[in-house]
């Protein structure tokens, strides 16, 4: 194995002449396919959390919780992670 010495004079950034070549062997429609299956994940989130979100409001003025509209706002922007004045 070989050793390799790590200082501060290495460079972070390594010249792409001298990284190790991986050849891609997928077909275009995996490519493709790939690229479809993050979007539908990234959008399957973004749901799960704006659904959370509404979900949390009406929860938090049910009969079961009690708080006020503008109690359970506040709480829904800080669950965004926004600030209310």
């Amino acid at each position: 194995m070989a050793t390799t010495s790590i200082d501060e004079g290495a460079p972070l950034i390594f010249h792409p002449s001298r990284a190790p070549t991986k050849i891609d062997s997928r077909t275009q429609f995996q490519k493709k396919l790939a690229v479809w299956f993050i979007l539908l994940a990234v959008g399957f989130e973004r749901l799960a959390f704006y659904s959370l979100a509404g979900n949390l409001v009406l929860f938090l003025t049910s009969h079961a919780i009690g708080w006020t509209a503008l109690h359970s706002v506040s709480a829904s922007f800080f669950f965004f992670g926004k600030i209310v004045d």
